[in-house]
């Protein structure tokens, strides 16, 4: 995996060394998450930790938070837009299965525009449909921002432009 020379001066991404149940010794590229760490490398792509949980990193006093559904489709945007940081907080769900803690941080933090950038599957539907019905309720704006790679299922296949039929092509 290469990671772009954005990155390599940040505090966004560690080193972080593990050992397989069968021994093995690996390292990758670590995403912080509460309860570990997201973790890819060219054999290897997981958590390690206590408990699979959501990465948060919060813009003092912003109003609006982008949702994206794992760190590497963040670290795709920053990329592509070539900036370090998005203008509001940033949450990475890193599993479909954290709305519920992923909508407490939200409210905690009173955000008033949620940006949702799922994946075009069936785990981002299930995502967007959560949130279309649970933000209303508590009068926080949802801007779905899936139509930014419309024929790709997440923003990091629009930059290296794989399509959701596999071809290539952005």
């Amino acid at each position: 995996m290469r990671i772009p020379w954005i990155f390599l001066s940040t505090d966004l991404l560690e080193e972080v060394h593990f050992e397989t149940p069968a021994g093995k010794r690996l390292f990758g590229v670590g995403w912080r998450s509460k309860g570990g760490y997201e973790v890819r490398n060219s054999i290897f792509k997981g958590f390690i930790g206590e408990r699979k949980t959501i990465s948060h990193i919060v813009e003092p006093g912003a109003e609006r938070v982008y949702i994206f559904g794992g760190f590497i489709n963040y670290l795709s945007m920053l990329q592509d837009k070539k900036v370090q940081s998005l203008s509001g907080s940033v949450i990475t769900m890193n599993g479909d299965r954290l709305c519920d803690e992923t909508f407490y941080e939200i409210q905690k933090h009173n955000y008033q525009e949620v940006i949702l950038l799922a994946d075009h599957d069936e785990s981002g539907d299930s995502v967007k449909a959560y949130f279309t019905e649970e933000l209303p309720k508590i009068d926080i704006r949802l801007v779905d921002g899936l139509s930014l790679y419309d024929g790709f299922n997440d923003y990091n296949d629009m930059i290296r432009g794989i399509s959701l039929n596999g071809k290539s092509g952005r």
